[in-house]
């Protein structure tokens, strides 16, 4: 799934990066954890290339759709 969203942008030219789309249930718990804001939808840590999306901007969440927009 995550894999035709990137596709729609020029993500290849980044090099070697790696996306993790993490279910909706966990995103609020995960970045409460690492002491981040938990109503944003992404965040990427640099010095490792990675980039960590939400679900709920991908596909339908109920609820969490209403507070994203």
């Amino acid at each position: 799934m995550l894999r035709g969203v990137l596709g729609r942008y020029p993500s290849g030219t980044l090099g070697a990066w790696t996306w993790v789309l993490v279910r909706s249930g966990d995103w609020k718990p995960m970045k409460r954890r690492l002491r981040l804001d938990p109503d944003s939808s992404a965040f990427s840590f640099l010095p490792r290339r990675e980039t960590f999306i939400e679900e709920a901007l991908i596909a339908p969440v109920p609820g969490r759709n209403a507070e994203l927009i």
